[in-house]
C-alpha cells in the first residue's frame, strides 16, 4: 500500500497585521453627517487594523469626484459614496471603483446605476407617500402647499417628491420651492 500526501505551505498573515483601508466619500457637512462621521471613527478606533479615510466634498460633484478618485488611488479595500447628486460624473466613477474590484456602498443617496456592492437608505418614495397621506388627513381638499424640497439633483429629494405626489396630487394647489 502506497500513501501520497500532498501538502501546500500557505504562508499565512495573521489578521491583526492585515490593514484594511476604508475610504468614505461624504458629500455634506451637517449635522446629521457629522455625527455620522463621528461615530464611525470612534468604532473604526475599536479595530487596529482598520485605517478610516474620510473626504468631505461640501455640496461640490466636482470635488467629491477627485476626492473618490484620490480614494482608488490610495488603494481602497473598501469604499463608501454618499453621492452629492446622482450625476453621471458621480455614477461613472463609482462604477470605475466597482468595476475595479473595490467593493463599494452607495449610501443615503443613489447613483444612475446598479455597478455597486450594496445600498444602504431610506425608502425616500415611501416617505413621501407618508407624508402625502397624512396631509390628505389634517388638509381639507384645495388647500395651499408649499413642499419644500432637498437638494434637486440628490436621489431622496425626488423620490421623496414623487410619493408625495403621487398621493395628493389633483387634490391640492402645490408649490415646489
Amino acid at each position: 500500500m502506497s500513501v501520497m500526501g500532498i501538502s501546500c505551505n500557505k504562508t499565512s498573515v495573521p489578521e491583526d497585521a492585515v490593514t484594511y483601508k476604508i475610504g468614505f466619500s461624504q458629500c455634506a457637512d451637517d449635522m446629521w453627517r457629522q455625527i455620522m462621521m463621528i461615530q464611525m471613527e470612534a468604532e473604526a478606533t475599536k479595530y487596529p487594523n482598520i485605517n478610516l479615510n474620510i473626504k468631505v466634498s461640501r455640496n461640490d460633484t466636482e470635488q467629491q469626484v477627485s476626492q473618490i478618485r484620490e480614494l482608488i488611488d490610495e488603494g481602497v479595500d473598501l469604499l463608501i459614496i454618499s453621492p452629492n447628486e446622482s450625476s453621471s460624473q458621480i455614477t461613472d466613477i463609482a462604477e470605475e471603483a466597482y468595476l475595479s474590484g473595490i467593493p463599494t456602498i452607495i449610501w443615503d443617496r443613489k447613483i444612475e446605476s446598479d455597478m455597486y456592492s450594496t445600498y444602504i437608505s431610506a425608502d425616500n418614495y415611501e416617505i413621501g407617500r407618508d407624508v402625502g397621506e397624512y396631509v390628505r388627513s389634517i388638509l381639507p381638499v384645495g388647500s395651499s402647499i408649499l413642499e419644500i424640497c432637498g437638494l434637486e439633483g440628490s436621489s431622496p429629494a425626488r423620490e421623496r417628491h414623487q410619493g408625495f405626489i403621487d398621493v395628493i396630487n389633483g387634490h391640492y394647489d402645490i408649490t415646489r420651492i
